[in-house]
């Protein structure tokens, strides 16, 4: 297949991802919202949720299986991307930080407003009504259960206070998808900010040679995450077995510290650490990448892909390597000069 041809198909996107995302944010939000309320497991207290990320992965496995059993229904790079958007948006909203606060808080001031706090005078006649859920029996019902959820006494008071609200987060999504779109040239093109949260599923959905998948020190790091997390999983169920301890240590003050540091904890997260040994063998390289940049001189030979794009040959005055280097251009071998001169000023005034 032609690279042109290859290339369009990676960033074709065509709506059966829209229409395969959009079946999978409610069953996503259920799974998310049983994780964090019910059986355990805090998906969106992370920056990147985990549970994005396997799903982005089994999606792959499935795209792999459909491209030797049917080539034409695998999914792009791009769609597999804008399924894993779209879960990730979602998930936001649902998780235990923004839904989990805002609904309890609609009818939370009608529910332990009482005759020593005075809300009732003080707090209860400044909120907006069709904003709060004030129905006596559909707020006690909301805090003691026992009653059908489909009731018309449960949901028609949550009817008008649900809609306004899902319009708001809509509205609010929205406006900060607008300001995405208005500030991504100047972050992407001219200042180059890295936006790490984006490395991982872009790894995970490139091809060739260079794919995440083929690395050997990814699979390293995920067997010695794997390991721990499933010898602790058995040692929860099978008590002889023991456990690695990894989770969390609350530590103890003296009473001096002890009122300011009371739920200090250290923890360590296998699948954290684990996929991060890529991290651990390149952090020595990237400082000798700043001293090259900066023009120390030192022969050490480095990858070009850590010392950023090289302009075309044209464009470098002879002896001058030329880097880009924020949104402008940095001749090194101008940088070199400029740091001797700088060298032999200060050693002028150290001898004064």
């Amino acid at each position: 297949m032609p690279p042109s041809r290859a290339r369009q198909d990676q960033t074709a996107l065509r709506p059966r991802s829209i229409l395969l995302g959009l079946l999978l944010v409610p069953l996503v939000s259920l799974w998310v919202a049983g994780m964090e309320n019910i059986y355990g497991g805090r998906p969106t207290y992370l920056s990147i949720f985990f549970h994005a990320v396997i799903l982005l992965a089994a999606l792959i496995g499935v795209n792999a299986l459909l491209r030797l059993l049917s080539p034409r229904h695998v999914l792009s790079r791009a769609e597999l991307l804008v399924i894993y958007v779209m879960i990730g948006a979602s998930s936001g909203i649902v998780g235990d930080q923004f839904m989990a606060i805002l609904i309890p808080s609609l009818a939370y001031p009608f529910r332990y407003a009482t005759d020593a706090n005075q809300w009732a005078e003080r707090l209860l006649p400044y909120l907006p009504l069709h904003a709060v859920v004030s129905d006596p029996t559909a707020v006690r019902n909301f805090y003691e259960g026992d009653v059908g959820l489909y009731s018309p006494e449960n949901y028609r008071p949550w009817l008008l206070p649900g809609l306004l609200w899902a319009s708001f987060i809509a509205v609010l999504q929205m406006m900060c998808l607008a300001i995405n779109v208005l500030i991504r040239r100047q972050w992407t093109q001219h200042e180059k900010l890295s936006f790490p949260l984006t490395i991982l599923p872009l790894e995970m959905t490139a091809a060739g040679t260079h794919s995440l998948w083929r690395s050997k020190l990814m699979w390293l790091g995920f067997a010695l995450s794997a390991i721990i997390d499933i010898v602790n999983g058995l040692s929860m169920h099978f008590p002889v077995l023991p456990m690695l301890k990894v989770k969390v240590s609350w530590l103890s003050f003296s009473p001096r510290w002890s009122g300011a540091l009371t739920t200090t904890g250290i923890a360590f997260y296998p699948f954290i650490i684990g996929p991060d040994l890529l991290h651990l063998v390149l952090s020595p390289l990237l400082p000798l990448a700043a001293l090259r940049i900066l023009g120390s001189g030192l022969p050490v030979p480095l990858p070009v892909d850590l010392l950023g794009p090289q302009l075309p040959a044209g464009h470098a005055r002879a002896g001058d390597r030329q880097l880009y280097r924020g949104g402008g251009v940095q001749p090194v071998g101008r940088a070199q000069a400029s740091g001797r001169g700088v060298e032999r000023r200060l050693a002028r005034g150290a001898g004064d």
